[in-house]
């Protein structure tokens, strides 16, 4: 029923029989429930923890018979902040240039590679068998106030704040709305999408300047996709939007408004 609130039930995810009961009537799972970054525990701990959880929520919705999963990986998977010196060593700059779901995976820390091990999971494994599966690398998420709630709460602020600007760049300056988020969601639910897909939801919200002069400060070497003449954006959801008809909102003014946004 429109508007009624469904009743919440709050279980371990590293509890197998837990979430196995949980899953037991679903016809849908809708899988966000992860550690949400590199900063928060070791990277030990986020890359075993997540992994147990997305095992153990792929693994019941399979065996109750839910036919759709959708599971929050990361833009990460692409373009990930090196935290750890083991990964540091490699680039982590876009492969090609309009970002898209279809960007192959560099991770450079524990929580991208556990989210990227979820999407090989869910692929290989859980897909094979008959789930339809998507994998939402979702970016930098904001509140209706264009701000990042867990980075504020960090600063101790309300004013606007952004991650660190040298993975701005590499991830094409992105960022989501939450409510735009929860739209996908539901769009998703209702899609007659088979199989298994990976999807961008993003607008890019770049510092002021022409595309041209974008590329050539930020982005001298990275291929473009099409021709510069033909370029509108850093990222394309036009696959998401054909497959879905989900847009999202109009593209955010954060720049013009707050010109220190992106860092030089």
């Amino acid at each position: 029923m429109e508007g009624r609130v469904p009743p919440i039930q709050v279980v371990d995810l590293l509890d197998a029989a837990a979430v196995a009961e949980l899953c037991a009537e679903c016809d849908a799972v809708v899988h966000l429930g992860n550690h949400p970054g590199p900063h928060r525990v070791s990277p030990e701990r986020i890359f075993n923890e997540n992994l147990a959880m997305n095992m153990n929520v792929f693994q019941a919705a399979l065996d109750r018979g839910v036919r759709k999963l959708i599971f929050a990986s990361s833009i990460q998977v692409n373009a990930s902040d090196p935290v750890e010196s083991v990964f540091a060593r490699r680039g982590s700059g876009p492969a090609y240039l309009p970002l898209d779901g279809d960007l192959p995976a560099q991770p450079t820390n524990a929580y991208a590679l556990s989210k990227w091990m979820g999407e090989v999971m869910l692929r290989d494994y859980f897909a094979a068998a008959g789930m339809d599966a998507v994998a939402l690398r979702f970016p930098t998420l904001l509140d209706s106030e264009m701000t990042d709630p867990y980075l504020a709460r960090q600063a101790g602020t309300r004013q606007r704040v952004v991650p660190a600007p040298a993975y701005r760049i590499a991830q094409g300056f992105t960022v989501l709305l939450y409510a735009d988020a929860a739209r996908l969601i539901q769009a998703l639910l209702e899609a007659p999408l088979s199989g298994y897909r990976v999807y961008l939801p993003a607008v890019s919200v770049p510092p002021p300047g022409s595309l041209p002069e974008l590329l050539a400060r930020y982005y001298p070497d990275v291929p473009l996709r099409r021709p510069l003449t033909a370029l509108t954006d850093l990222c394309d959801c036009s696959r998401l939007q054909r497959e879905t008809g989900w847009r999202p909102s109009a593209t955010l003014d954060l720049a013009a408004r707050d010109p220190t946004v992106g860092g030089s």
